[in-house]
């Protein structure tokens, strides 16, 4: 069995394993003291910017609890991505190999069941609308109710490396959030988070009643791995976009430069 995106869906999936490997572990946790340290490390006072012509108190403590959430988003958003490549490029190998062909498939069946259910599993944590639990539909959610927060005005206030070149901070706001509005509006929000409710929809269903839980009535539509990578990239659009409000970080992908050659252990004989 070779996974393609198109017709491969989970229909053989029917319990959650989730292995987290070291370094990814790791990750999360450089990602929650960097957050600690910047909690502990922030103004509380606020800062003063002008919107709209008035004097407004920034909620600096508002941003910084913000900004952490959005550090362990990324962390999360980062995971996705980096082991979707990981697992795709695995596929094209087996793919590859002639040798494959007419093999066994248990080894590639185990890596699918893993793969589906934990990977469903994260998108899951992410639309997670509890108020106890940190996700990126929560953090939207807060973003539209306090726009102030994100106002061209703050975004010019934290901002403020020297060597940029005169407006550019104001046409990157532009570019961002639209020519000449002060804040993030209400309506695009909506839309992005609509977007993020039906990309994920059917994940979500397939984590309540095949992987977390064992629904009586369990849905025949299951999802497919296309709408897998569907929901991956459109998380990784929204989260590059905030990175980009929040800290004026601009990239076009959370997957990383591969610092190392990981697919080093299939150039061995075992």
């Amino acid at each position: 069995m070779v996974l393609g995106k198109d017709a491969a869906d989970f229909r053989f999936v029917i319990l959650l394993m989730f292995l987290g490997d070291a370094w990814l572990a790791m990750l999360r946790l450089e990602c929650l003291v960097r957050s600690a340290l910047t909690l502990l490390l922030s103004n509380r006072i606020g800062k003063i910017v002008t919107i709209h012509g008035k004097q407004t108190m920034l909620n600096t403590t508002l941003y910084t609890r913000l900004n952490s959430d959005l550090e362990r988003i990324h962390a999360e958003v980062h995971g996705l991505v980096w082991n979707r490549h990981i697992f795709w490029e695995v596929q094209g190998m087996i793919r590859n190999n002639k040798r494959l062909r007419g093999t066994p498939k248990t080894f590639n069946k185990w890596m699918a069941h893993m793969y589906a259910g934990a990977m469903s599993a994260a998108v899951r944590r992410l639309i997670d609308l509890r108020k106890d639990s940190v996700s990126l539909i929560r953090l939207l959610n807060e973003v539209k109710k306090n726009p102030a927060c994100f106002s061209r005005a703050a975004y010019k206030s934290r901002c403020t490396n020297p060597h940029l070149p005169k407006g550019y901070v104001d046409r990157d706001y532009d570019k961002l959030i639209g020519k000449g509005k002060d804040q993030p509006d209400r309506e695009t929000i909506d839309e992005e988070i609509a977007k993020l409710r039906k990309q994920t929809d059917l994940l979500k269903t397939f984590v309540d009643e095949w992987v977390a839980h064992a629904a009586r009535d369990q849905k025949a539509r299951l999802p497919t791995f296309q709408q897998l990578d569907d929901a991956i990239d459109y998380l990784d659009h929204l989260v590059t976009r905030y990175l980009h409000l929040f800290r004026g970080a601009t990239m076009k992908t959370v997957l990383p430069m591969e610092l190392y050659e990981w697919t080093e252990i299939f150039k061995y004989a075992w």
